[in-house]
């Protein structure tokens, strides 16, 4: 289990945004396939399933038990919630799949608590850090020849 995933099953929004501001994943999975939105939903944390839905977790997610984050969800409003966001995701696909209209997810909720999450991002700056993040240019590959004996490239030239 990572330290996302303990944040987000302890209920510790802050330190679940300064993880992913610090390039933390929300796609990362434990080996049983819980995701830190499968966390937050079991225990209830309703602020961080909005949170993490705004951030893009897939809501369809499923553990290697076949469970959605619906599915262990802790009580019923964050239930609600997620099945609601599973619904948008469905609309979603089909519409992709027509060329049709996109539906995000941040639509989902039904009581503008996401704008509330938005205006606090800005505020800490962490608007567009997944474009930000994407965008960057990967690391070159170092290379590691200088490690090598010269024993060895000699018994590979005496192979060859």
């Amino acid at each position: 289990m990572g330290a996302i995933h303990f944040a987000s099953q302890k209920g510790h929004l802050e330190v679940v945004r300064t993880l992913l501001s610090a390039g933390g994943s929300v796609k990362s999975i434990t080996r049983k396939g819980l995701t830190p939105l499968h966390y937050a939903a079991q225990g209830s944390h309703f602020e961080i399933v909005k949170y993490l839905v705004k951030k893009g977790v897939s809501v369809r997610a499923t553990t290697k038990a076949g469970k959605s984050p619906a599915d262990v969800a802790g009580n019923a409003e964050t239930q609600n919630f997620l099945e609601e966001c599973e619904e948008q995701a469905r609309k979603a696909k089909v519409n992709n799949e027509k060329k049709t209209e996109i539906v995000k997810p941040e639509s989902c909720s039904n009581e503008g608590d996401v704008k509330d999450l938005k205006r606090k991002d800005s505020e800490d700056g962490n608007e567009g850090e997944e474009e930000e993040a994407s965008s960057k240019p990967k690391k070159p590959k170092v290379a590691l020849s200088h490690l090598q004996d010269t024993d060895d490239t000699e018994a590979d030239q005496e192979e060859e």
